[in-house]
């Protein structure tokens, strides 16, 4: 049986991390995206030794159609979509600006649309 294939995004620490961890544990092979610090995610890479790395912003035009490319051409497929990239503007409202807003809605809400989208495809 082909080994099975999942993409954790911010996959480089915290509660990705962990979803890396505990799904190499279960035998996937996995994709782990990253936005920045590379060495962070170079070492987890390693140390489950069943990774490779993606470096995107997934705020970026076209980053979401381009790393569910990368990994399918790389990796074949995937099975298993983890859509934990997001973030926090802590900011009150009357000092928030639309840009911090805008942020937080593309990676929080847009890039989980549009990769669980691309990945169907």
């Amino acid at each position: 049986m082909e080994q099975k294939v999942a993409l954790v995004t911010a996959g480089a620490k915290g509660i990705g991390a962990a979803c890396v961890k505990s799904l190499s544990e279960q035998g996937y092979y996995i994709a782990i995206h990253f936005r920045s610090d590379p060495e962070r995610a170079i070492n987890l890479a390693e140390s489950v030794s069943n990774a490779k790395i993606y470096q995107f912003d997934l705020i970026e035009d076209g980053a979401c159609e381009a790393l569910i490319k990368d990994v399918k051409k790389d990796l074949g497929r995937v099975d298993v979509l983890v859509n934990n990239a997001g973030v926090a503007i802590d900011q009150l409202l009357p000092f928030a600006k639309p840009d911090d807003f805008d942020k937080q809605v593309n990676t929080n809400f847009k890039a989980g649309f549009l990769l669980s989208k691309f990945v169907s495809k």
